[in-house]
């Protein structure tokens, strides 16, 4: 970031305190198109690369490190859900984590804002999640990512997942798979 002085690029007292009181990790931002992320253990998969560089609403230039995926547990009401972030720049320079409401808008988010009392409705795929009160206008949260090596946990999700188990192909398996055939024609495929 650039703080050369300028007392307009520097966070107001009001955010300052928002993130004094409370340790929180994220902020849901209209105007960053990446999520930025600040920790690389917090990435699953990571592609070095310091080339780009994120122009911030004073004028500056905050530098980033790599890409990738980052996997987070999101406090939405009472329940937790399990979120893949794709596309996700490491800034470890950032003051938190921004969450880019336009990458969630594109994967099927709606992050609504009203009033009385001033909140952030948050809706997955026409599924409302619930909401979370803004405090001096924004919408902090408190995500939270989980590393590379933490195993996942089993939450409820926004939508119903599928999953499978990760296996070598064997030519086992190929025959399983291909209704019997002669053990011959699974090992050609294998």
């Amino acid at each position: 970031m650039d703080l050369d002085g300028d007392d307009d690029c520097c966070p107001s007292d009001d955010v300052l305190a928002c993130l004094s009181v409370r340790s929180y990790s994220s902020l849901l931002d209209s105007g960053t198109s990446h999520t930025l992320v600040r920790d690389r253990t917090h990435f699953h998969s990571y592609t070095a690369d310091s080339s780009v560089h994120v122009k911030t609403a004073n004028d500056g230039w905050l530098p980033t490190l790599g890409s990738g995926n980052c996997i987070a547990l999101l406090p939405v009401g009472g329940d937790r859900f399990l979120v893949c972030f794709s596309g996700c720049l490491h800034a470890p320079s950032a003051m938190l984590n921004l969450l880019s409401i336009g990458w969630m808008v594109a994967k099927g988010w709606e992050c609504n804002f009203r009033g009385a009392p001033p909140r952030c409705d948050l809706v997955y795929h026409a599924q409302p999640l619930g909401s979370h009160l803004l405090q001096n206008n924004l919408c902090f949260l408190d995500v939270e990512f989980l590393s590379f090596d933490t195993p996942l946990p089993l939450l409820k999700s926004p939508v119903p997942l599928s999953m499978f188990a990760r296996v070598s192909p064997t030519s086992d398996l190929w025959h399983a798979c291909l209704g019997h055939v002669g053990g011959n024609a699974a090992t050609h495929i294998n």
